[in-house]
């Protein structure tokens, strides 16, 4: 028996060193990679969160206070009309009672893709297609939820929902490769991280939109093959080509001009803006006032950003902010602004670190609301009546980032409480948040937090795979430090190999971006 026993221990010691060795296929599988949670939006309520379920045939409604599911608001099953096996995406109106439901998506480039949507009603449960004429791109409603635009073969459609869904071309000049109306060319998606450039007016009577003219940018051509994901039959035998404008550094990019549709006249307008023929309008928004038309703008070189001010009818365009830096404008300049009622609030580097400002609607700065040696990474939102905003920030090391808060008399306070990276999904009414967490030696963790910035509810917290990464025989992240010939001071960080020897040589993997916008070396 004493030799059994003693048999029976070695094979089981056998067993447990064998499952602590991490292969290939591990790494290839993501055996050990942490389970997250994606797709939370937050609801009117501002009590209220929605999330597709994992099988993706329902969008459940969960409670901020408790993260519980709290009812379903749409489900495959139930769907009456149309019967769906599951879907991809959905968007809500802006009065929730309806929901545009995505299926069928087929990806274009980085962030660009056609799909099928469904119009569902959340009261009577039905279903119906957007559109019979072919797949859509980037649908939006408009803010009293009565309409709803979207994108086909590079020209904007609009639906009336309150004329039996009658379907209207707003723009009729558009083809691929020449002129795309409401979507941006391959250079504006790749590189200013965005896909849909058309917005409603506030009072829903007028649509705004970009016009890219890439007639003349030059072509560019790749073999395409057969592959696997997705298969393309047709190029079994022979390899075929995708072309495409595609602009190399030098040569001249899109032409882009900004334009206004009134929906009751059809009347299209030319907005007047003083753009240089080769800068860029990143972005356009309404504000909440239907007669100002915010249009974002740079330089080609990217280091002077102005923002106007158009009058979507008279097409007038008046500066209301500049801003410029010696290098370039972080995007977030631009895709983190935040238009209220009377104000604006925006990033800028203009006193040497990425900060929060507050503008009147005129372009009228207000003040400098986050100043110090740090950098605000997002902004998450401003309690008016309060006067509080909310951000993430790297205050204190670079490699990390926590959750603050700021009131109007600058008395800030950190809400987050673990350190490594955190962010934050705050419910419509900013009384509570999701907290994402993550450092070099925790996988991610996500909590239900107030605004004060107490936790309530831990929504998830890969405990199955720290028990499994604890019985791994790995190595772990090392951060350092060093300076340049020049005087400047960089991080980065290391992982030995497993029961390192520093008297032996090993071979080395480096990795390192450097790209704008970019940080590699983070906890």
């Amino acid at each position: 028996m004493k030799k059994l026993f003693v048999l029976f221990y070695a094979l089981m010691c056998l067993v447990t060193l064998q499952a602590q060795k991490v292969t290939l296929q591990d790494v290839a599988n993501g055996t050990y990679r942490a389970q997250s949670i994606q797709g939370l939006k937050p609801m009117l309520d501002g009590e209220h969160y929605t999330q597709i379920s994992k099988d993706h045939k329902r969008i459940v409604k969960y409670s901020f206070k408790t993260g519980k599911e709290v009812a379903t608001i749409f489900d495959v099953a139930t769907a009456r009309n149309h019967k769906l096996k599951s879907f991809d995406d959905y968007i809500m109106s802006p009065d929730e009672s309806l929901i545009l439901i995505q299926t069928e998506t087929k990806p274009i480039y980085r962030r660009s893709f056609t799909a099928v949507y469904y119009i569902y009603n959340v009261r009577n449960r039905t279903l119906e297609p957007l559109s019979n004429n072919g797949p859509q791109q980037v649908p939006l409603f408009s803010p009293d939820s009565h309409q709803i635009a979207f994108v086909r073969n590079n020209n904007i459609y609009l639906i009336k929902l309150l004329f039996g869904n009658s379907e209207s071309q707003v723009t009729k000049d558009g083809e691929y490769n020449k002129v795309l109306n409401g979507i941006p060319d391959w250079v504006y998606e790749e590189e200013f991280s965005y896909n849909r450039a058309f917005d409603f007016s506030a009072d829903s009577k007028m649509i705004a939109y970009v016009r890219f003219d890439e007639s003349q940018v030059p072509m560019y051509s790749f073999p395409w093959y057969k592959g696997m994901a997705p298969e393309k039959t047709e190029y079994t035998t022979y390899p075929g080509s995708y072309d495409y404008k595609y602009p190399k550094a030098g040569v001249v990019n899109s032409k882009v001009s900004v334009h206004s549709f009134d929906i009751k006249s059809r009347v299209t307008r030319k907005m007047e803006l003083p753009v240089d023929s080769d800068g860029y309008v990143p972005r356009i928004k309404f504000t909440d006032d239907p007669e100002k038309l915010a249009i974002m703008t740079l330089n080609r070189h990217q280091n002077r950003f102005d923002l106007y001010m158009a009058n979507p009818r008279s097409a007038i365009c008046k500066v209301a902010i500049r801003d410029e830096a010696e290098q370039y404008i972080k995007e977030q300049a631009y895709s983190d602004i935040t238009f209220y009622p009377e104000h604006i609030v925006m990033m800028s580097e203009r006193d040497g670190y990425n900060h929060l400002y507050l503008y009147t609607i005129g372009g009228n700065l207000v003040k400098q609301i986050t100043k110090g040696e740090f950098e605000v990474k997002d902004f998450l939102g401003w309690d008016q009546k309060a006067n509080v905003f909310y951000y993430t920030s790297n205050e204190g090391s670079p490699l990390r980032t926590a959750v603050y808060k700021i009131d109007g008399k600058g008395k800030k306070t950190k809400l987050s409480t673990r350190t490594g990276t955190n962010s934050a999904l705050f419910s419509k009414n900013l009384n509570y948040y999701i907290n994402t967490y993550s450092s070099a030696q925790t996988p991610t963790l996500i909590t239900l937090n107030n605004n004060k910035g107490q936790e309530m509810v831990t929504l998830l917290d890969n405990k199955e795979l720290k028990s499994k990464t604890a019985q791994l025989n790995m190595p772990t992240k090392e951060f350092f430090s060093f300076k340049t010939s020049e005087g400047v001071e960089l991080n980065g960080w290391m992982m030995k190999p497993a029961n390192f020897n520093p008297s032996k040589k090993y071979p080395v993997i480096m990795h390192q971006y450097s790209g704008p916008g970019s940080q590699q070396v983070l906890d």
